[in-house]
């Protein structure tokens, strides 16, 4: 139990979401309580939150709509934040990190049925599968995008469902291979 004598301390507001302007300060509130009708107002208005601007982490408005689109399972109506956020010209870049993590690898090792949707929208937002991870490798040999590639190579070619399974690893580890 906690010493009713002791002198109480004051409360401390946290530093996280501490984006240098508060415009963005409210949209990432509103990105991380899903208030997509208040985000979408807070990106209309003037003035607008800045895009670019990083947190204390170094996350922008963008990593954090892309880790909270893929956190947890990801439910269907978080795709909105990152939509959002995209449409007000946000782009993502090859220093945004998800932790020690970069913003593509995180997104294609994340293994909910939102993520490949969120991986589609940030490629063609201008993401970079080429992009080096901080560790300098590429996230092109990453099992889950060469899978989806291959995916997208059976559907354009009209494979069955049936085929496509016999066939998807065997095309995925060439994709790897070239």
């Amino acid at each position: 139990f906690p010493d009713l004598r002791a002198p109480v301390r004051p409360v401390e507001p946290s530093p996280q979401y501490a984006y240098p302007d508060p415009a963005s300060r409210e949209a990432a509130l509103a990105l991380v309580l899903s208030d997509y009708d208040k985000l979408a107002a807070l990106l209309n208005a003037t003035p607008a939150p800045d895009l670019m601007a990083r947190d204390e982490r170094g996350e922008s408005l963008l990593v954090l709509a892309t880790r909270t689109a893929i956190a947890d399972g990801g439910r269907r109506d978080e795709l909105e934040g990152l939509r959002l956020i995209l449409a007000a010209g946000a782009r993502p870049h090859a220093d945004d990190l998800i932790g020690d993590e970069a913003l593509i690898e995180t997104v294609a090792r994340a293994s909910n049925e939102h993520a490949a949707t969120a991986l589609e929208m940030l490629i063609d937002a201008g993401l970079s599968p080429d992009w080096p991870t901080p560790e300098g490798s590429s996230v092109l040999f990453h099992e889950r995008l060469t899978t989806a590639a291959a995916e997208r190579v059976l559907l354009e070619a009209d494979q069955s469902r049936k085929r496509r399974a016999e066939v998807i690893d065997k095309l995925a580890a060439t994709l790897i291979l070239q």
